[in-house]
């Protein structure tokens, strides 16, 4: 394993399970937690579309079959919070952000080991981010900093301070040329990514911006809040397009669909579609209801959603630990993805 940096994070022994592992192995290997530690954070597609990756509150980032629902792989990623994933292009490799202030890259055919760790946050890393190239790592967090990696020597290329609060969420333009950021200090902002150079700022949002997402043609911004609204804006001016509302709640994720018409949000307990050129609500999906846990219903929170690549699927996840996919067009749930015994709880029908 190569450790890069200069910032010292506590060195990680990965627990790994494979597919060949018993059913049963990664519970063993955690202690029981609260509930809101099984959190699925983040989600995401390979760029082919079969493996998704997942990370969590436990620390662990698993790799899951989308065609079978199989667990493929799960490691240790973090002693606590994974927080964010992120395939290379060519998606053989991911990165993960989490709470013991590192970045990881692990191989994805063979996770055992980081490939490299990114040390150079002071705080916990909530986004990361891979270049359209491959060439180049984004990271940002609670420390305000984005941070701009090499990835093939994990070499720090660039940092900047870039908001007075903690940084949730990063996105990158399909050009490589800009990274957007969200935070906690109800801005977005929009850099160039050599220079570290600010472009725009993007206010709008009363409270925490929780995500940021560039549109496949780079020529809108999409960000979730949470002040409850979905904002679309013109990544070129800044300039605010429209406010799109619904959600009853926080919202915690947005994404486009791969040809950019369709726009999908997470927050409440509801997962919305919308039209992006109108910004017309096009469907409202409930993909989780409610979980058991300790002889209670306890409402599924979606905390984060995916396109798959062709935009036939999506990846939903949610505060109890289970990820749900869905059927693009209809929203009904052809799997659900729930970790044998490390979720803190059953689906109920």
């Amino acid at each position: 394993m190569l450790c890069v940096g200069a910032h010292a994070a506590q060195e990680l022994t990965p627990n790994i399970v494979t597919a060949d592992a018993a059913p049963d192995t990664v519970a063993t290997s955690l202690m029981p937690m609260p509930i809101f530690n099984f959190a699925v954070h983040n989600v995401a597609f390979s760029p082919d579309g079969t493996v998704l990756a997942t990370g969590d509150g436990t620390g662990m980032a698993r790799l899951w079959n989308t065609q079978t629902g199989e667990l493929k792989a799960a490691v240790q990623a973090h002693t606590n919070w994974a927080f964010s994933v992120a395939w290379s292009p060519d998606g053989k490799s991911f990165a993960t952000g989490g709470g013991d202030d590192a970045v990881r890259l692990f191989d994805a055919a063979n996770p055992t080991q980081p490939l490299k760790t990114f040390l150079g946050h002071s705080n916990d890393v909530h986004a990361v981010a891979i270049t359209p190239d491959g060439r180049q790592l984004v990271s940002a967090g609670d420390d305000r900093h984005i941070i701009v990696w090499e990835l093939a020597t994990g070499r720090e290329l660039l940092r900047w301070r870039a908001h007075d609060g903690p940084i949730p969420s990063v996105s990158i333009s399909p050009d490589g040329a800009t990274v957007a950021s969200g935070s906690r200090d109800d801005s977005i902002r929009a850099w160039e990514l050599k220079t570290g150079r600010l472009k725009h700022e993007l206010i709008g949002h009363t409270e925490d911006v929780l995500s940021v997402r560039f549109s496949p043609d780079g020529k809108s911004l999409a960000s979730a809040s949470y002040d409850g609204t979905v904002r679309l804006w013109d990544a070129a001016s800044g300039r605010a397009i429209r406010i799109l509302k619904g959600h009853t709640n926080r919202v915690f994720s947005v994404a486009f669909s791969p040809d950019g018409s369709r726009l999908a949000s997470a927050g409440d307990s509801t997962l919305r579609i919308w039209d992006v050129a109108t910004g017309q609500q096009l469907n409202v999906i409930t993909p989780g209801g409610a979980v058991e846990h300790g002889g209670s219903l306890i409402a599924e929170n979606l905390s984060a959603v995916a396109f798959s690549p062709d935009g036939t699927m999506l990846a939903v996840t949610s505060t109890t630990g289970i990820t749900s996919l869905l059927e693009a067009a209809t929203g009904k749930v052809l799997r659900r993805l729930v970790p044998n015994g490390s979720g803190p709880a059953k689906l109920r029908p």
